[in-house]
């Protein structure tokens, strides 16, 4: 989690992204067997939220265990989920691959948003929002 530098402060003069990479390294430290995380990326610099995720991929399939992740950003959503649940008004509106579930349609749907979604070479939709929906 590149927080060994971290072991000798104090949690309270951490930043906010410092503290949540501790927290996950705790989380991933006690090897469980099913991964719950809060937005683990809020208050990570862009390369941290990428790093973060990198790690919780590969510790969770090298330990054999699921992660449920609860986040907003939709673009790193499709970009780390095997499966994506959207939920709407408290209820489950879709789930499923994110290549089958992130559609333009849905984001309208959902987030009242404008949004155009292309699938890269990879099978990973690429989100580009475009503007508040008149919906």
């Amino acid at each position: 989690m590149g927080i060994m530098g971290l072991a000798h402060r104090n949690l309270g003069d951490l930043s906010g992204g410092e503290r949540q990479r501790v927290f996950i390294a705790q989380a991933l430290g006690r090897e469980p067997g099913l991964l719950f995380l809060d937005e683990p990326t809020s208050n990570l610099d862009l390369r941290y939220q990428f790093e973060v995720l990198d790690i919780i991929r590969r510790l969770t399939r090298e330990m054999g265990i699921a992660s449920i992740i609860v986040m907003h950003d939709l673009n790193l959503a499709a970009r780390y989920s095997d499966q994506v649940v959207v939920l709407s008004t408290g209820e489950v509106f879709a789930r499923g691959r994110p290549g089958e579930v992130l559609t333009s349609n849905l984001i309208e749907a959902v987030y009242k948003v404008r949004a155009r979604v292309k699938i890269d070479i990879s099978g990973v939709p690429r989100i580009n929002f475009s503007g508040l929906s008149e919906a």
